[in-house]
């Protein structure tokens, strides 16, 4: 089975976007600075998301993960013309990895529902995360509520001028 990292930022109070679903509350780092997002880039061969997440993306003007074969999980008829190398699935989650190798590293790119899925099915294997320190009182939580406790190993921190990044092993 794939190796499967939830990268994400979220606000300090645990959301990962504001009320209409916009991420404009993100900081843009600073010259010569990208809060790790190079490095982690550099070692995910394929990724996973949410239909919201990818019909979010697809409204931008390219794709953003060209080269990257993608899985996009829904309930939904899938996009009819998709980014080459995009795929849908639905149902399993496992089913919806097993096309990639056994040794890949998939991101997890969101959103929090499809996160928690992944959380609650045992298949999430760490979580990247970027604090970032502000306080949006409402909007889309990064883990929903109602699941058991999941416990995770801090492996590494990085304080930034935008926000702090901390990577954490889920614990089996």
């Amino acid at each position: 089975m794939p190796r499967v990292t939830l990268y994400v930022a979220q606000s300090l109070d645990g959301y990962i976007a504001d009320a209409s679903g916009g991420v404009g509350w993100l900081p843009e780092p600073p010259e010569g600075e990208d809060f790790g997002y190079g490095a982690f880039w550099d070692s995910v061969d394929a990724l996973a998301m949410g239909r919201a997440t990818y019909d979010q993306i697809r409204a931008w003007d390219q794709w953003l993960y060209e080269g990257r074969p993608t899985v996009v999980y829904s309930s939904r008829p899938p996009d009819p013309h998709p980014p080459a190398g995009v795929r849908f699935a639905s149902g399993d989650l496992a089913e919806g990895l097993a096309p990639f190798a056994p040794e890949a590293h998939v991101w997890l790119v969101g959103g929090g529902d499809l996160a928690s899925q992944f959380r609650d099915a045992g298949l999430l294997d760490a979580v990247h995360l970027f604090v970032v320190p502000v306080l949006l009182g409402s909007g889309v939580r990064l883990w929903r509520e109602g699941a058991g406790p999941t416990g995770l190993r801090l492996d590494w921190a990085e304080a930034h001028a935008g926000g702090t990044e901390m990577r954490y092993t889920v614990a089996r």
